[in-house]
């Protein structure tokens, strides 16, 4: 049975929210996926939609960026968190650690710990926006000077519920975690604090006669961090995409068994590339609306979008066009 403060049966489903982060309820969000009219019948039809492997982002410093903030942060805070800052340089020593602060390297080599195996799992992103109706999203989908695309309004609770069970343990090859992409240095360095503090309290407090061990054990600690919650830290440059995450993390040997309902890996060619995603179940009851991008002739577009949701059974959904108005 949930607890009453908890909105998943499963402990694998987990919420990326800074303290001070405004956000509805889960129950109440609605964050909105732009695509192109294409892509947007191949979801309707198919109703699925299509998580990218994190390495074949077009933001080339994922899972880089935070390690750049990380080594920034003990930089401004050199010596506040001793033990928490020898574990840091002692993870990526193998590294031109001012190569990683420029983000002039796409990888970071991790130091390898002896009987302490750590294998990262497999991980694929959803990508999505706080805004419905985004000028600098639209401009994305920009075709022969005309503006063609539509963004599909996804409740995130109905979405991730196909991932729930009371029985955790089904879930235990995958986990979850959703939210909003951080992109001010201040609000990165607040959560990078409490990251340290608590790494320094680890130190402290486990296997204390045993110095070594606890070092070890705290850079297994880090590392999880940087593999999960790391894609939620993205360049000020990004903060434009006002960008809402869901990120699968699977276990290799599962998806290569395809033991996951509902989710199958496919393969597509991305710019010249042969590029891995996930196909993931979209329920008839997660889509809230579809918004027209500025310029679409709307009352055409509006009955063929109405009739198609209809006859795919999805339920409870509102049509609307861009409100930009933009004449060419």
């Amino acid at each position: 049975m949930k607890k009453p403060t908890e909105e998943f049966n499963s402990l694998f489903i987990q919420s990326f929210k800074p303290e001070d982060f405004l956000s509805l309820s889960i129950k109440e969000e609605i964050k909105h996926h732009y695509t192109s009219p294409e892509a947007f019948l191949s979801i309707i039809q198919e109703k699925k939609i299509r998580f990218t492997d994190y390495r074949y982002m077009n933001d080339k410093s994922e899972n880089v960026y935070v390690v750049k903030v990380l080594l920034d942060f003990l930089e401004k805070n050199k010596g506040k968190y001793p033990n928490a800052e020898e574990v840091v340089y002692e993870m990526l020593k193998e590294n031109d650690l001012k190569s990683i602060q420029n983000l002039d390297i796409c990888s970071i080599k991790y130091t390898q710990i002896p009987r302490f195996t750590y294998k990262p799992a497999r991980k694929f992103v959803f990508c999505m926006c706080d805004e419905q109706d985004s000028l600098h999203m639209w401009n994305y989908y920009v075709n022969n000077n005309s503006y063609r695309g539509m963004n599909i309004g996804i409740k995130v609770i109905n979405f991730l519920n196909i991932f729930d069970s009371a029985e955790t343990k089904l879930l235990d090859p995958i986990q979850i975690f959703y939210g909003s992409v951080l992109y001010n240095q201040n609000k990165q360095f607040k959560e990078i604090e409490t990251l340290m503090k608590n790494t320094e309290k680890c130190i402290k407090s486990i296997h204390s006669n045993n110095n070594n061990n606890n070092q070890k054990y705290a850079i297994l600690r880090l590392r999880e961090y940087i593999d999960t919650k790391g894609l939620f830290y993205k360049s000020v440059k990004f903060k434009d995409e006002k960008e809402y995450r869901i990120v699968i993390e699977i276990d290799e040997k599962i998806l290569d068994a395809n033991k996951i309902d509902g989710i199958e890996e496919c393969y597509c060619v991305k710019n010249g590339i042969i590029s891995p995603y996930l196909n993931v179940q979209l329920p008839n009851d997660a889509i809230s609306s579809v918004c027209l991008s500025p310029m679409t002739e709307f009352q055409i577009s509006h009955d063929s979008i109405k009739r198609l949701l209809e006859h795919n059974e999805f339920i409870n959904f509102s049509i609307c066009k861009s409100k930009i108005p933009i004449r060419y």
